[in-house]
């Protein structure tokens, strides 16, 4: 393989969440190349695809396959030029973030330097403009390992699903008696 291609693990918005992704940037101008497909928010850069030998993305997969959590929610309520940030006062895409790099780590993998934040980039660029939006969101139900490939676009590795532990209980059905 030549040329950059390194590995992210990542979310990525579901189809219809594209939709809204690529009306907004229409909307505002922002350069039509960045290909919707690629539309997603980082969680973890791991570095270039070339310093993990198949083994040790073996045990990548194996460790990230270990990791329980829930589906949470995300929302981007501003353009930073080309980019949207994420909703403030959002807190579980952090503890989700945070849980992946701790289970990483007590793995014995050493991860690059990241300092989190949420945010989806929807252009390679655009013109320095900053207005608030209304918010696209959507429930995060899996995560990503991401080989991003210069000129190919991203090549899935590895998805694994963020599932419910409680089932939700409505409070009666429609067969059941109110009292």
């Amino acid at each position: 393989m030549t040329g950059r291609a390194p590995l992210f693990l990542m979310i990525k918005p579901p189809p219809p969440v594209v939709k809204e992704l690529r009306r907004c940037t229409l909307a505002f101008g922002l350069d039509e190349t960045h290909k919707p497909e690629h539309y997603h928010a980082t969680l973890q850069p791991l570095g270039e695809s070339s310093l993990w030998p198949e083994a040790r993305l073996d045990s990548l997969c194996d460790a990230l396959a270990s990791i329980e959590a829930e589906p949470f929610a995300v929302a981007f309520d501003r353009l930073d030029g080309a980019l949207l940030r994420g909703r403030k006062g959002l807190r579980a895409p952090g503890a989700f973030q945070r849980k992946l790099a701790q289970r990483l780590a007590a793995r014995g993998f050493v991860l690059p330097d990241y300092e989190f934040w949420l945010h989806l980039s929807l252009a390679y660029k655009g013109p320095e403009r900053r207005a608030a939006i209304r918010p696209i969101g959507w429930l995060v139900e899996d995560f990503r390992l991401i080989r991003s490939v210069h000129g190919r676009g991203h090549e899935e590795l590895g998805r694994w699903s963020l599932r419910r532990r409680q089932l939700e209980l409505g409070l009666w059905s429609a067969g059941a008696e109110r009292g």
